[in-house]
């Protein structure tokens, strides 16, 4: 009897055995060399954004995947050339510069029909680049004015905008670039040229215009309004004009430190080459008439820590000024646009200085000059 149990015992262990080395054979674990692209998801959590660290929108990653035959073929049926990974808050940090492995992100990255890769049963062992760096930023939502974009017109002084004011969702770190500065944080309503050409002159008219965003905001994708339009009543007075100055405009410096530095600039950056500018009729036509009264130059903003040796630097504003009795006033200050930095300005997609009245094209908006400190 006791033989007879021993017996059964071990032909049961025997079948489960076979049983288990005939499961894995079926299984045919094998591995798979893919190649695809990986980009990052428009938002994580509620308000959390990241990017790659190089600005791009995609990189491109090798990886192997390791499963049974049918489940690479799944994986091979599911997976497109571009793969969106898969993040969490707790992935990242509140913001800055953060580096994060792709062998765990791979796997639990969702594929054709709603699937992660590893529900799929497939691991993924190998990955390169092992590891990708990133920018984390936080969202922020800030009231900001809406100014009327006419363009190529201008309009009289009694104008309404409703509402007056629009809110901007936005990276935390692109409105701390410009703390103290609000006057450079707005939206345009776009009054473009083929509105106008069914506007008559010096009739009060209110349209619905959609809003557009100001250079700055179009430095990232993470930026959205709300509303996405308003009402606006304006009337149109006269076209605006645009004129090429006759002489370059010459450059101005200003210095943040007291007088312990000297500036030297080579002749060929003393003066802003090659300028056109658009604006009000009748300031052009005082830029036409070379009113003594009126004087541009190109201010270049030295702020900060200067050292000693060359140096270059963008150009800051553009400044319309009236002399008048001794005394200069600002008239119009014409920021450099940031979407022409390291470009050429004279694109007529991209001004190299714009503002809500006037825009100026420019050869280059890049000085260079020399910095040493005095007595020696």
């Amino acid at each position: 009897m006791r033989l007879g149990r021993s017996v059964r015992s071990y032909g049961l262990v025997t079948l489960i055995t076979l049983l288990i080395w005939l499961y894995a054979e079926g299984q045919d674990v094998t591995s798979d060399a893919r190649k695809l692209e990986i980009t990052l998801p428009a938002r994580v959590g509620q308000s959390t954004v990241v990017d790659f660290a190089d600005g791009g929108e995609r990189v491109l990653v090798s990886f192997n995947a390791s499963g049974a035959s049918t489940q690479l073929s799944e994986l091979r049926t599911r997976l497109g050339s571009v793969l969106e990974l898969t993040l969490e808050p707790d992935d990242l940090p509140a913001g800055g510069r953060a580096t994060l492995r792709l062998e765990e992100l791979l796997e639990r990255a969702v594929v054709g029909g709603g699937s992660t890769i590893a529900e799929l049963g497939v691991s993924v062992s190998s990955v390169d680049p092992a590891v990708i760096e990133v920018d984390v930023d936080q969202l922020d939502a800030r009231e900001v004015r809406v100014v009327l974009n006419a363009e190529g017109v201008e309009l009289a002084s009694e104008r309404s905008i409703e509402p007056g004011t629009v809110t901007i969702t936005a990276p935390k770190t692109l409105f701390a670039q410009y703390a103290g500065s609000e006057d450079a944080l707005y939206v345009e309503a776009e009054l473009k040229g083929e509105t106008l050409v069914q506007i008559r002159e010096g009739v009060e008219t209110r349209r619905a215009l959609p809003l557009g965003l100001a250079p700055i905001f179009a430095q990232s994708k993470h930026v959205s309004i709300e509303p996405t339009a308003v009402d606006v009543t304006f009337t149109i007075v006269r076209q605006q004009s645009t004129v090429q100055p006759d002489s370059p405009l010459p450059v101005i410096w200003v210095l943040g430190q007291s007088d312990e530095y000297a500036i030297e600039m080579a002749q060929a950056d003393r003066y802003l080459e090659d300028v056109t500018i658009t604006g009000p009729s009748d300031l052009i036509q005082r830029i036409v008439d070379k009113d003594p009264t009126l004087r541009i130059v190109a201010r270049l903003d030295l702020i900060g820590d200067l050292m000693p040796g060359e140096q270059s630097k963008e150009l800051t504003q553009v400044e319309f000024q009236e002399v008048s009795g001794g005394r200069t006033s600002l008239l119009y200050g014409v920021p450099l646009n940031p979407a022409a930095v390291g470009g050429d300005g004279t694109s007529e997609q991209t001004p190299a200085f714009v503002s809500s009245q006037i825009t100026v094209k420019a050869k280059n908006t890049v000085v260079s000059f020399t910095v040493s400190k005095r007595g020696e």
